[in-house]
Order: structure tokens, then C-alpha cells, then sequence
């Protein structure tokens, strides 16, 4: 239970700092994205969410039913906001032959890829962290959820290189909401969890940490940093890139 705690927090940090620092580092427009506070809030409030129910240290499986009805409330939000403008395509969009519709083979194809990289990666980092004598929440922290955001930071660049920033938010926001609400919720339905020091630890370190980090996503883009100069824009990336890196070696030196 550590581990996966750990893995569904650090994956959001990771998702945060490494995956959204590197987007808008690289196309500085998507902190200008007027999605970004309400899906924000939507992720802080998870993580509030979490917090409260596992103030006693423990989740039960009650609460693990509650955060299983905040995604499902996070998915109605999304449903109801969802864009409209396909059904107002022309007549002549709309008879495109099927080779312009959504290839599903190659979807499939790249999601099962992408899926054995991670899964290489985790793998790996895993003995290698053992060998080490790494616990159970620094491997969750960091080898594994370096391993799960992997999928995000390669679906993120591709967004980023099309100059979709809406797509590159939703990337985050949907990875962390379903990070926090559906993975832990299942965990907990299944196995409900809590007591000892590692999940002691995890809720009064990792918990704000990973809340430190999404206040900090909805705070930048109300700085105004965007348009300094001589960063071009891309001193909020670099800002959540450094903050990452600095998590990383706290983490690193904590043990």
C-alpha cells in the first residue's frame, strides 16, 4: 500500500513538474489555456478529497467509494464541457472518407508500445532500486511514478508539437484526477489500507508536496511570468522543471 500510494503521488508530481514543466517550457501558450484553473481546481480538490479521508491514516472502503464517486463527478464535469463542434461540421466534413477518421489500429498499436516501455522502465528501475535497498515509498515516489508519467511526457510532447495546448493540459489534468481518484479508489475498494509509518509518512510529506505542486500550477499563470522577455515565455516551465528537480533530490536525500 505504501508503494502504490506513493506511485499514485509521485506520478502527479511528476505529471505536474516534469510533464507540464516541459510543455510549457516548449510552447509557453499552454499556461495561457482558460481550462487550466478549472481543471485545477478539480485536481486540488482530489487531493483535499484524499487528505480528508485519510486524515485517520487509514482508507477505507468507504472512502474508498467516495473517491470513486469524485471521478465519476470529474467525468460528468467533463461530459457536460465536453466540445460540440463536430456536430456542427458540414455537410462535406462530414462525409470524409474513413482513411481520415480516427486510426484505431494505430492507436492501439502505440498505446500497447507505449505501455511495454513503461512497464521496461519500471521494471528496471525497480531491481536496481532493491539492489539499492530503497523502501517501498521512495521506489513508489520516484522509479515508479517516472514509469507511469512516461506515457503522459511522450503524449504531451506530441500535443506540444501540433501546438495543442488544450491537449497537453488535458493530458495532466486527466492522468492526475484518475491518479487520484479511480487508481486509489480501486486500491482501496479492493484492499482497503492505512496504519504504519510509511503511509504515516506519505500523508504528512508526500501528501502537501504533491498539493504544494498542483497550487503551484493554478498560481503561475496569474504571475504574469509568461511574459518576461528574456525567457521568452518559458520561465512557468522552467519554474515547475526546477521545482521537479529539486523534489527529486529532496526525495533522493530523504531516502
Amino acid at each position: 500500500p505504501a508503494a502504490s500510494l506513493g506511485n499514485v503521488l509521485g506520478s502527479n508530481m511528476a505529471n505536474i513538474g516534469m510533464v507540464m514543466g516541459t510543455a510549457a517550457f516548449i510552447l509557453p501558450a499552454a499556461f495561457s489555456s482558460r481550462r487550466l484553473v478549472s481543471e485545477g481546481a478539480w485536481l486540488l480538490g482530489s487531493l483535499l478529497l484524499l487528505w480528508w479521508l485519510m486524515a485517520d491514516g487509514e482508507l477505507q472502503r468507504i472512502d474508498a467509494v467516495l473517491l470513486l464517486g469524485g471521478f465519476v463527478a470529474y467525468n460528468v464535469h467533463l461530459f457536460m464541457g465536453r466540445n460540440r463542434k463536430p456536430a456542427d461540421l458540414s455537410t462535406e466534413e462530414a462525409s470524409l472518407p474513413k482513411e481520415r477518421e480516427v486510426p484505431w489500429r494505430l492507436v492501439l498499436a502505440g498505446s500497447g508500445v507505449i505501455y511495454l516501455g513503461a512497464e521496461t522502465v519500471m521494471w528496471a528501475g525497480t531491481r536496481i532500486a532493491e539492489g539499492l535497498g530503497m523502501g517501498d515509498t521512495f521506489l513508489g515516489l520516484t522509479i515508479l511514478a517516472l514509469g507511469s508519467s512516461l506515457p503522459e511526457l511522450f503524449a504531451c510532447l506530441t500535443s506540444v508539437r501540433r501546438g495543442d495546448t488544450d491537449m497537453s493540459l488535458g493530458n495532466v489534468a486527466g492522468s492526475n484526477a484518475f491518479n487520484t481518484l479511480a487508481v486509489t479508489g480501486v486500491a482501496g475498494t479492493l484492499s482497503p489500507f492505512g496504519g504504519g509509518e510509511q503511509i504515516d509518512l506519505a500523508l504528512s510529506r508526500d501528501l502537501p508536496l504533491c498539493l504544494g505542486f498542483t497550487v503551484l500550477l493554478l498560481v503561475l499563470p496569474s504571475l504574469g511570468l509568461g511574459k518576461w522577455n528574456a525567457f521568452r515565455g518559458k520561465l512557468p516551465g522552467l519554474i515547475l522543471l526546477s521545482a521537479y528537480a529539486a523534489y527529486l533530490a529532496y526525495i533522493s536525500l530523504a531516502g
